[in-house]
């Protein structure tokens, strides 16, 4: 039977964890800004299709933005309930059809300051 090594490794975790650690070892944030988040939500070839076409202010069905982000109307539903899931547009019901817009204004500067750089 072969020993295991986890009891080798306990006390350099407990060294990192304790409140007398070095002050050259940063400790990890522990509120995420969730910055990689939203980064992945817009750096999607689609999804940023779709988010540079609702930049005019105007308010598109799913079948609108599917045809801007090359995508079919299955695929595009995917993606808007994950813009929608990370708070970058919003849904406007009017009857029947559902209308999608950017959420905020804050939404609009991030995607042109990324159009600007790109």
């Amino acid at each position: 039977m072969r020993k295991s090594s986890r009891n080798a490794t306990v006390p350099a975790v407990l060294f990192c964890l304790s409140s007398t650690a070095p002050a050259r070892y940063p400790r990890r944030m522990t509120q995420d800004p969730y910055i990689t988040t939203i980064a992945s939500l817009i750096g999607d070839p689609a999804r940023a299709n779709m988010l540079l076409m609702l930049m005019d202010g105007r308010a598109f069905t799913a079948k609108e933005l599917a045809y801007a982000g090359g995508v079919s109307a299955q695929t595009a539903s995917g993606h808007l309930a994950k813009l929608t899931a990370g708070g970058l547009i919003s849904v406007v019901k009017q009857g029947r059809h559902k209308y999608f817009r950017l959420a905020s204004s804050e939404v609009a500067d991030v995607i042109e300051s990324l159009a600007v750089i790109s």
